[in-house]
């Protein structure tokens, strides 16, 4: 079900998203669509995102994510998804500004771009592309399948799991903390620096 309407985008989407919490009703942002979040949003119901979201202030999910199009976590903006979230992105999630992963975060056949501050607590698996040229910390589980490449700084307090078919691509920073794990069964190729 779609609840917004192109026409004052910001403040239909701003309602919408109590609607969907407090009634736990899906919304759809269509393709073609763009909307800009610059107030506190929640997500407890149904968010599909097949157009443009920016976020540019909090966007907290704690229901179902999905995102087909493009989302923008802006400089400025917060992305929560919290303890019982599921992000799932099988489009463009460009991160700028923070992006803090308490549920699941699943890049399924999209691009995940981070160039600000990406911090998983709990699971993360990367299918596709996980570029990393910000900061990437991964504080609980983080599978690759697909491609990680890492240009900046990388640090495992964790279990990072790069598997049979996973490529991890290091030209920047990894930090393998003391009692942390780096299960390597694919193809890690080192360009720059390892602290183990």
């Amino acid at each position: 079900m779609t609840l917004i309407k192109p026409r004052s985008a910001a403040l239909a989407l701003s309602l919408a998203l109590v609607s969907v919490s407090a009634h736990a009703q899906d919304l759809t942002i269509n393709a073609g669509e763009a909307y800009t979040n610059s107030v506190f949003l929640t997500n407890n119901g149904t968010l599909t995102n097949d157009g443009t979201l920016d976020n540019s202030y909090a966007l907290n999910n704690q229901g179902l994510l999905f995102n087909n199009g493009t989302l923008n976590n802006n400089d400025y903006g917060t992305l929560n998804n919290n303890l019982g979230g599921t992000l799932d992105n099988d489009g463009t999630l460009d991160n700028y500004g923070t992006l803090n992963n308490n549920g699941v975060l699943e890049n399924k056949v999209g691009e995940l771009y981070n160039t600000g501050t990406l911090t998983n607590n709990d699971t993360l698996t990367n299918n596709d592309t996980l570029t990393n040229a910000g900061t990437l910390n991964n504080d609980s589980t983080m599978n690759n399948t697909g491609t990680l490449n890492n240009y900046d700084t990388l640090n495992n307090t964790g279990t990072l799991d790069n598997d049979v078919y996973g490529t991890l691509t290091n030209d920047g920073t990894l930090t393998n903390t003391y009692g942390s794990t780096l299960d390597n069964d694919g193809t890690l190729d080192n360009l720059s620096l390892i602290h183990i």
